[in-house]
């Protein structure tokens, strides 16, 4: 036991006496405590002294790589360093950009977001006159955390293929009116009578049309007529709405609906002009206005019907309009035959105030005229009066806006006037309208009224050719819907081209005059005239036209269709000099022109039945971008087939 002691301390002596460990206190070596503890591990010393030297070896490489720099430095040119500095500058100036465009484009996410009235929870219900109190209540179902189930923001997303399948959601007009349960009641009625309102327009407009016609006839002797005086007040309602292509762009920029109450007046102003002309001027002049009037509510009319409504409504709507306008010639023919012109002008004078008061006080504006100016407010406002309480405001809302920032356009509207996607339905559009309305359809309808003699109109034959209108226009809704658009203007330019052919081989054999073979193929000629390109023409300018070009594009198109159309009734009084003939010729131009209008409708015009109005420009965009080819034929009426 001594032993083992004195070995310890033997050994303890002889660590204290190493010279590495001076530096070190005893009870650091050798702990003192209350039981015998082991001693505390003692440093390494070959591996401090390692490391203290390989750290003074770094320091004194760092020391020298300094020196070695401030040296290079010193000897490098002062160009050299300029060009590091603005490297160095540039590189700063890269990730500053990077991080702003980054957080721009989520600033125009979250803008874009915030821009939508009806995003998030934000689906209240804009105020309206017409609105009964218990439709401005907003019903949110909550959930037991008294949490709202609209808070989630995927509701108003819209998937990538919603523009061609709105049909569901978007644009149910009027027709959801009638499916609440408790049945119409007077204020939901009230906007159904309202919308009637602005589309009898158009009833005015061929009331006045044929109004202003048989009063020249009822007040000079007819049998001292020419074929140029007989042609006068119909060259003077083409000359106006010719003019009305000058101020029609200011008009499609201004409104849809107040620009219709504008048409109004002037139907009224040539009615009560026509109740007391007796000079010359007013005759002219009340012609005139009518001219005008109708140059401004054709397209107007088309156009508010096309965004207000879904494409298959529309189709529907466009033939509705021109059954509406046949009638009022028809009506107008018949007082006027029966009673006196004072008595049918009384009657579009009734006729006339309440569509004057629908389209200035009570009838909303296009949605879609108004989110393109950035009215999000009032285009709410438009879509609640449309709807009503049962529909979809946010869905509709975003799906517009969707549409429309797809449009060509959207960036810029001078940037892509040259844009192919932009011309080439614009061009289409006006090819068609020049070549279809050269097909004679005004002097067919001089020649038939006036029983080939171009000298005297008979006011039967006059109502037989407005019951031919209405007969085509009710001849278009039970076809269309079925065959679509496309189709129906085929089968219409098919049929006048047949037609015009057999009119053309027949006076060749036969003389002109009344026989019942050249009456009856005249009158199918007309038929099939007025059942496809007569009503069909506004539609398919309208549907042709991009929309944020709209303002030059429908005036363009509508300036051809006057202008042809007059050019044709001014050069009837020609051919009426030369009545053998005169028949020949313009059946062998209606057979071309029908015919080249087939092969260009046939080959270029898409069918697409079950998009929105903007599919057209849609498909024409495709085209240029390489994923369609421009020869295109429907046959199913969902889908374009290329053949």
């Amino acid at each position: 036991m001594y032993a083992k002691n004195a070995g310890r301390s033997s050994s303890r002596r002889d660590l204290l006496d190493n010279d590495y460990y001076q530096g070190f206190d005893r009870q650091d070596l050798f702990p003192r405590s209350s039981y015998r503890s082991r001693p505390k591990e003692l440093p390494i010393v070959s591996q401090n002294i390692r490391q203290a030297k390989m750290r003074s070896e770094r320091s004194s490489e760092r020391r020298s790589e300094r020196r070695e720099d401030k040296e290079r430095r010193r000897r490098d040119p002062p160009e050299r360093r300029k060009e590091e500095r603005d490297r160095s500058d540039k590189s700063e100036r890269r990730r500053k950009r990077r991080g702003g465009e980054r957080l721009k484009k989520e600033d125009v996410i979250i803008e874009k977001h915030m821009d939508n009235p009806f995003h998030e929870n934000f689906n209240k219900v804009i105020e309206n006159p017409f609105l009964k109190a218990k439709e401005v209540k907003a019903e949110i179902v909550s959930s037991e955390d008294n949490e709202s189930i609209f808070n989630s923001t995927n509701q108003w997303e819209v998937g990538g293929d919603s523009f061609g399948q709105a049909e569901g959601t978007v644009n149910t007009a009027i027709v959801d009116i009638y499916d609440s349960e408790e049945g119409c009641d007077p204020f939901l009625k009230m906007r159904v009578v309202v919308l009637s309102c602005v589309f009898l327009i158009q009833f005015v407009s061929g009331f006045s049309r044929v109004l202003v016609i048989l009063n020249q006839m009822k007040n000079t002797d007819e049998i001292s007529l020419k074929p140029s005086q007989l042609c006068l007040p119909l060259h003077m309602e083409l000359l106006g709405g010719l003019s009305s292509t000058l101020i029609l762009p200011m008009f499609l920029f201004w409104s849809r609906i107040k620009s219709l109450s504008i048409a109004c007046l002037m139907y009224l102003a040539c009615t009560l002009l026509a109740m007391f002309s007796s000079a010359s001027w007013m005759f002219r002049l009340s012609e005139f206005l009518s001219g005008l009037g109708a140059g401004l509510s054709l397209p107007l009319i088309h156009l508010y019907s096309a965004e207000v409504f879904t494409g298959q409504r529309r189709f529907k709507l466009a033939l509705v309009i021109y059954l509406l306008e046949a009638t009022g010639e028809l009506l107008s023919t018949f007082l006027v035959t029966m009673f006196s012109v004072q008595a049918a002008c009384l009657l579009c004078v009734a006729v006339c105030l309440p569509c004057l008061a629908c389209t200035s006080c009570f009838a909303p504006e296009s949605p879609r005229f108004l989110l393109v100016k950035n009215e999000k407010t009032l285009c709410v406002d438009s879509l609640q009066w449309l709807r009503g309480h049962m529909s979809d405001l946010g869905t509709e809302f975003t799906q517009l806006a969707d549409c429309l920032e797809k449009s060509t356009g959207a960036k810029g509207v001078v940037m892509t006037v040259m844009n192919k996607a932009v011309l080439a339905p614009v061009a289409l559009c006006v090819i068609i309208v020049i070549i279809a309305s050269s097909s004679g359809l005004f002097s067919f309808s001089l020649l038939f009224v006036t029983n080939f003699s171009g000298k005297t109109i008979s006011d039967n034959l006059l109502m037989v050719e407005s019951a031919l209108k209405i007969g085509g226009a009710l001849t278009g809704l039970l076809l269309g819907p079925r065959i679509g658009l496309k189709m129906l203007l085929l089968l219409g330019f098919a049929s006048s081209s047949a037609i015009c052919l057999f009119v053309a081989i027949l006076s060749h054999l036969t003389t002109t005059g009344s026989s019942w073979a050249g009456l009856v193929s005249l009158s199918l000629f007309l038929l099939s005239q007025h059942s496809s390109f007569g009503p069909l023409k506004w539609l398919l300018i309208v549907e042709l036209s991009p929309v944020f070009h709209i303002l030059w594009a429908v005036t363009l198109a509508s300036a051809s269709f006057w202008a042809f159309s007059l050019v044709q009734v001014m050069v009837f009084p020609l051919l009426m000099h030369h009545p053998d003939i005169a028949l020949s010729i313009l059946s062998w131009a209606g057979a071309l022109s029908t015919a080249l209008s087939y092969v260009i409708t046939l080959w270029l015009v898409p069918d697409l039945r079950k998009c929105s109005l903007g599919g057209m420009e849609q498909h024409f965009k495709q085209v240029f971008s390489g994923d369609k080819k421009l020869k295109t034929f429907q046959t199913s009426g969902d889908e374009s087939s290329v053949l």
